[in-house]
Order: C-alpha cells, then structure tokens, then sequence
C-alpha cells in the first residue's frame, strides 16, 4: 500500500452520496427543530406581554366594582324622646375593716409586713408570690 492509499480511501468514505444526504436531512431535521423552539419561545412572549394589559384592566375592573359606592342619605323618621325612668342606685358595698392582727392570722405561713400610714396600709408579702 502507498502511504496516500488511507487518505484516498478516507475520501471516498467521506465523499459517498448517501452520507451527503444524511448529513443534509440531519442539518434540515436539527434546523426544523431549533426554528420551531424559537418561534414557540417568540410566540409565548408575545402572548404574556399582550396578556399582561388585559390581567391589569381585569383587575382595575373588578377593584373598581367593588369601591363602595355612595349611598342616598338615610331617612331619619321623628320618634318621641321616652323618659327613662328613675333607676335606684346600686347600693354601695361594705368594706370590712380588720385589724392587724386578723390580717397576720389570715396569713400565718407566709412573711407579710404592713407598709404605709395607718388607715392606708398595704400588705406586702416577703416571699414573693405563692406557687401553686
């Protein structure tokens, strides 16, 4: 063999007829493809900015037609002022007043002081609040 032989034999393999058209059906099928991606792609945005003023009018209708309107004024029908009638006022409830040591009795197990003037003493436990 000469060593042109594997080039001239590369050649006649690449240059067959049959490849040819499978290569052009393969490009035109890939071309098909790619053109008919695009053309959905360009379709889809055209179709969402068009539909975008539609969905804002949409909304600006339905937002508008629930504003409320203004209403008629009302009727103001004459009606007679009713006397009320003389209520007892409630009866004023008794405080106990317990000595010092009835307050220390009361709480005999807990640290209670007394702080403040007397007649205006308030109680003041030491331990803090009782837990439970």
């Amino acid at each position: 063999m000469k060593p042109s032989d594997p080039k001239e034999l590369l050649h006649e393999i690449l240059a067959d007829a049959e490849l040819d058209q499978l290569r052009r059906t393969s490009l035109d099928a890939g071309l098909t493809v790619v053109r008919r991606t695009r053309r959905q792609q360009s379709v889809l945005r055209v179709s969402l900015l068009a539909g975008l003023p539609v969905l804002l009018a949409l909304a600006f209708a339905l937002a508008w037609r629930q504003l409320p309107t203004a209403q008629p004024n009302p009727v103001v029908a004459a009606v007679r002022p009713v006397s009320p009638s003389p209520v007892a006022p409630p009866a004023p409830t008794q405080v106990e007043t317990i000595s010092d040591a009835q307050l220390f009795a009361l709480f005999s197990g807990r640290p209670l002081a007394l702080i403040g003037s007397p007649g205006h003493q308030q109680a003041l436990f030491l331990d803090g609040p009782k837990q439970n």
